[in-house]
């Protein structure tokens, strides 16, 4: 079952990898039969959704003790403390591990998005610099760093993730919803990619359910969200509607440009400007 499990995070890894971050697919897995995608798709649904959360709950409790567990501050470590004794450690190392890959995955995903917003004309142009050595985004994953950074201002822990589960869901519905009007509007569009429309509709109504359940449960994180939001409005008009418009600021904006450029030894991507 452990081969399987990870032979299915792999396949699935791939997946996301080509679609979400390969630029415009002309098809996502060339020569792949649709019967094995939608076997690789029913193997993660059982393994991850089903038979995984079963059997780690069936070995928490036949180890550890009901009130052990409501006891605990975290069960895992619970677990490893009283069956592996001096190898207690590796729980720990688990968890971090497994940590790193989320936040490694999320920079790499996060900082794409970014250079392909400034490259599309969404965020200045300094960020649609691709470095010369690596053929990186080296300015968006420096500012995908610096909002890090500032996030950690805060301890308020839970708060936090409640505040970025509530944007990121707000996000992912409204660009479900596109996908939807499309759908509607143009059922004869051109698309590499096309699944049966329930699984759009399944998975905008539990964003849509992600994002309404904190307005109810904790309106002010909510507030803070929106506020944030839309305090980018008036940024994007002026510096990026208006930058040629107002000399002063189209000054500004080539000078930063160009030092970019000089500083982290990078060009913009030509062959995909508009």
């Amino acid at each position: 079952l452990a081969v399987l499990f990870l032979v299915v995070v792999v396949v699935l890894v791939l997946v996301l990898v080509v679609v979400v971050v390969g630029e415009p697919v002309v098809y996502p897995l060339p020569g792949t039969p649709l019967l094995a995608l939608v076997v690789i798709l029913a193997l993660v649904v059982v393994v991850l959704l089903i038979l995984l959360p079963c059997l780690v709950r069936f070995i928490v409790f036949a180890v550890l003790s009901s009130s052990e567990i409501l006891s605990s501050g975290a069960v895992a470590v619970t677990f490893g403390n009283k069956m592996f004794g001096v190898m207690r450690w590796i729980i720990p190392l688990f968890v971090a591990c497994s940590t790193f890959g989320a936040v490694n995955s999320g920079i790499f995903a996060s900082s794409r998005l970014f250079f392909v917003g400034a490259r599309s004309g969404h965020m200045p142009r300094s960020m649609a610099l691709i470095n010369l050595k690596h053929l990186t985004p080296i300015p968006c994953l420096i500012l995908l760093g610096l909002i890090t950074l500032s996030l950690l201002i805060t301890s308020a822990v839970f708060i936090l993730i409640n505040f970025t589960s509530f944007v990121e869901s707000l996000f992912i519905m409204i660009s479900v919803s596109a996908v939807l009007y499309l759908r509607w509007k143009e059922p004869d569009l051109e698309r590499p990619i096309k699944v049966n429309i329930i699984f759009p509709i399944l998975f905008f109504l539990i964003c849509g359910f992600l994002v309404l359940m904190p307005v109810f449960e904790e309106p002010q994180v909510v507030g803070i969200g929106l506020a944030i939001i839309i305090s980018g409005v008036p940024v994007f008009l002026i510096f990026i509607k208006l930058r040629h418009r107002l000399t002063v600021l189209d000054k500004i904006a080539n000078i930063l440009d160009r030092t970019m450029q000089k500083f982290f030894f990078a060009l913009p991507d030509l062959e995909h400007e508009d």
